[in-house]
């Protein structure tokens, strides 16, 4: 079977935990007896035209790993504005090509319409969609969190969009939901990595019976777990408002306050010169005063991922939004580490309060304080939560899952 997966980034150029999923996926697609695989990813670089007016390029000189500048992007009714990046140029690959099978891991950047071009140019060919995030349903990065008061959105209406956005008209949200779903609906199998994310759409409109949850497979890495420094925290992720890390921050000066001082935080994320000005401050505000207790390390490596780990006895998951399937948890578990995070949507899923973590009241910092301070005086309570961690899904797991899958929509495709 020849298989497509379209990305909208390639990890060597874009970091991020959906773009190394669906590499890493790729990777054992492609290696399985019996699979052809090509890895199409968008890049924002300049110059990929540049050979004769295409836009793809082999990286490193690869034919199965392509980068595609894909054109400018329309982010409200999220589709792709220059339609020959389409009708002329993703056409002709795929008409050279002819994959078997469409495995689209994200459209963000790309647009949702080219769902319609991959159905129109290989009408034979299964397209599996893998839903990273809450986009279609929501305007506001797909976060649901209202845009002017940060609190949780549970549903998308026009109305209540328009009450975020007051210069969009309430049937401008009415005419992108149309035209979201009318591409997705040429989708033959969504899949979603938490049952928070599934459950969502389905309360969005997408039929149960066309989505299934498959959990992210995670490639084995290099751990050695041990016994960590007592009383040690460590975030990883973003430096971002919807990531909480004014709550934790917060958090950490009213421990600091109420002269708590037996711990320490380690904050290892990067984007924090892309946030808002009022962010930055705050940011900065609160790591001045709580500079004895928090070292703020910026960007890590995956390859030093191990070894960070091992400086901290607990992870910290704080998002103020739901998460669908933070991949740091999975990160966390692989390495030993138990988590404590919001107890809300995906991270509530994936951590169980008092078997494997803890969890506290979203963006409550006196919740979180409370918690961490139980972790940080109770070296029994750790090596229970450790001890109660599962094995992580891993992704020779989930390969095989898709090459079933693959299989089975070839089949039923062909039957009608």
């Amino acid at each position: 079977m020849k298989i497509l997966f379209l990305s909208h980034g390639h990890p060597s150029l874009q970091v991020g935990g959906a773009e190394v999923y669906a590499y890493e996926l790729f990777k054992g697609i492609r290696d399985l007896p019996g699979f052809e695989a090509v890895f199409l990813a968008r890049s924002s670089e300049p110059g990929h035209n540049a050979r004769g007016g295409t836009p793809f390029r082999g990286l490193d000189g690869r034919s199965d790993e392509i980068l595609w500048q894909s054109g400018r992007f329309e982010g409200f009714y999220k589709v792709q504005p220059e339609k020959d990046v389409y009708t002329v140029h993703l056409r002709e690959l795929l008409e050279e090509w002819r994959p078997d099978l469409v495995h689209v891991q994200h459209t963000d950047g790309i647009g949702y319409d080219i769902l319609r071009e991959i159905r129109r140019t290989v009408p034979a060919a299964p397209i599996v969609y893998t839903l990273h995030e809450l986009q279609a349903i929501c305007h506001a990065h797909g976060l649901m969190i209202t845009w002017n008061g940060g609190q949780l959105c549970r549903e998308s209406s026009p109305a209540r969009c328009h009450g975020c956005f007051p210069h969009v008209a309430p049937g401008r949200f009415y005419l992108r939901e149309r035209m979201i779903r009318s591409q997705l609906d040429l989708v033959d199998q969504f899949l979603a990595p938490s049952q928070f994310l599934l459950e969502r759409y389905v309360e969005w409109g997408i039929p149960r019976d066309r989505i299934r949850f498959e959990e992210y497979g995670r490639m084995p890495q290099d751990t050695q777990p041990g016994e960590p420094p007592r009383g040690g925290f460590a975030f990883f992720g973003q430096v971002a408002p919807h990531k909480g890390l004014l709550v934790l921050l917060k958090a950490v000066e009213l421990l600091r306050n109420s002269g708590f001082l037996d711990f320490h935080l380690f904050i290892h994320g990067g984007n924090l010169e892309k946030q808002p000005p009022e962010f930055r401050q705050r940011f900065d505000e609160l790591l001045t005063k709580t500079s004895d207790q928090v070292t703020f390390l910026g960007r890590y490596r995956v390859r030093d991922l191990a070894r960070l780990m091992r400086e901290a006895a607990w992870v910290v998951v704080p998002s103020v939004w739901w998460e669908n399937s933070p991949l740091v948890i999975q990160e966390a578990f692989m390495h030993g580490r138990p988590v404590i995070c919001s107890d809300i949507g995906g991270m509530a899923e994936k951590v169980t309060d008092g078997v494997d973590g803890l969890h506290f009241r979203v963006g409550d910092a006196a919740s979180l304080a409370a918690t961490m301070r139980t972790a940080a005086g109770s070296p029994e309570l750790w090596r229970r939560l450790r001890d109660g961690i599962r094995p992580v899904y891993t992704m020779a797991e989930t390969v095989d899952f898709h090459a079933e899958l693959y299989r089975e929509l070839a089949a039923r495709r062909k039957v009608a």
